[in-house]
């Protein structure tokens, strides 16, 4: 069979045919973003009123303090490291004397030299062999505050019965003591190494001349490095 060849008027309405076909997909296709649109921004109201309407846990602190800007002691022992952060906000004269003590290598190959087990550990006031450092240190006036001895806490040791008598020496709790609190100077608290304070805290130990509670064998402070938190 032979083509009938289109005529002019066909053709024009041809053409106006599949115009209106392309505007009819294009006006779908828009309809179809609007709607995705819509919806995207409907659950997103929904999602932050339902955020806005939760409860704050009583049990929960919804507004922490800001991270601490106190230092950190790197106490080197032979028996591992201690870690302790110095309460420089609280305690701003006893933490300098320590900081400046440490940084200038004054407790470097010291030891601790009175040690008890579930009370404390005490040093840097005695090279091995109880020989008195090569310098002594001043002493500082007792700094009063809130903080409590409590397990790990590092605090100042002291002369006799006088508050103002602190000047190097220094203990770390092994345990609680409340009946210390106000008595001496304590400024800061491990936070991390209390297997260490624990396991110094239990060596054997004897008594040499007038010193008691001394480790039979040395516990050496390599070194205290002050850092940053």
């Amino acid at each position: 069979m032979g083509s009938k060849e289109m005529t002019k008027a066909e053709r024009r309405a041809l053409y106006r045919k599949r115009k209106l076909e392309k505007k009819r997909m294009q006006f779908m296709a828009v309809s179809a973003i609007v709607v995705m649109i819509g919806l995207v921004a409907v659950f997103y109201v929904l999602w932050d009123a339902q955020r806005k309407s939760v409860t704050p846990n009583p049990g929960v602190d919804n507004n922490p303090p800001p991270p601490s800007t106190n230092r950190i002691a790197v106490i080197e022992t032979s028996m591992g490291t201690i870690r302790v952060e110095l309460y420089e906000n609280k305690m701003p004269r006893t933490t300098r004397n320590f900081i400046n003590l440490a940084e200038s290598g004054f407790y470097d190959g010291l030891i601790f030299h009175r040690v008890i087990d579930d009370f404390m550990i005490q040093g840097g006031g005695f090279k091995p062999g109880l020989v008195p450092p090569d310098t002594t240190p001043a002493e500082i006036p007792f700094e009063q505050s809130d903080v409590k001895h409590e397990d790990g806490t590092i605090s100042m040791a002291r002369r006799g019965d006088s508050k103002d008598s602190a000047s190097s020496q220094f203990f770390i709790c092994d345990g609680p003591q409340p009946h210390l609190d106000g008595e001496y100077a304590a400024f800061g608290k491990v936070i991390s190494g209390m297997d260490v304070v624990r396991a110094i805290a239990s060596v054997p130990t004897h008594s040499v001349g007038d010193y008691d509670d001394v480790p039979i064998e040395d516990v050496l402070i390599y070194r205290i490095t002050i850092t940053s938190p």
